[in-house]
This record gives C-alpha cells, structure tokens and sequence, in this order.
C-alpha cells in the first residue's frame, strides 16, 4: 500500500503535465522509489514507515499546473558506515515519477579518474 507523501508546497506553476493512468485520481501525484531493502528513507525531512525495496508514495490534493518539488534522502548503513544519497523530484498532477538508489560500492572499486 503506498505511503502518503504528506501536503507538498508547489514551485513556481508550469504547463501541466500529461495524464498518466493507474493513479487514484487527476489531482494525486505517485513517486515509486527502488532502495536497498534495508534503507532508510526520508521524504521533505519526514521519515518514511515504508520497508522494502520497491516503495511507493502518494500525494493527494495536487493542484493541475503546478509543480510540486520533493527531496528524497536515502541512507544505508553498509560496513559500519552511513552512505547516503539525496536526490530532487518534481511531481506534477496525474503524474508517476520513479527514482533508484544503488549503493553498491563494488561498481567503482579501482577505476581511474580521467583528467
């Protein structure tokens, strides 16, 4: 069951955004977000009661035209220390936007840095 992202404060209006089926209604906006299962995850400074992987967020009472801006912060915890990762989204509503966090380490082991 998704989570409610709680009341968004808008950013400046902009065109709306096209419709996008599978949402409960034209005035609520989703956010699925794919995470280590045993992250830790903080939406606009609330904390989330989500677990998972695969989690989704809600927000009703969007307003067409508007574009509502949030900031997702994730953390794990992986050999003793806290990784994070903080990342922006805007929603618009009638609109389902996706985020994925990877925090495995082994990608960047031993590369180069090209100068």
């Amino acid at each position: 069951m998704p989570s409610d992202l709680g009341t968004p404060k808008p950013q400046s209006p902009t065109p709306a955004a096209p419709k996008t089926s599978g949402l409960p209604s034209e005035t609520s906006g989703s956010l699925t977000v794919w995470v280590p299962s045993d992250a830790r995850v903080t939406i606009n400074g609330r904390q989330t009661h989500s677990t998972g992987s695969h989690r989704q967020y809600v927000s009703h009472g969007l307003k067409v035209g508007l574009a509502y801006r949030y900031v997702v912060h994730v953390e794990v915890i992986r050999d003793g220390q806290i990784l994070e990762d903080t990342r922006t989204v805007t929603i618009h509503a009638g609109q389902t936007r996706a985020l994925a966090f990877d925090f495995n380490a082994a990608e960047t082991d031993g590369l180069a840095l090209a100068r």
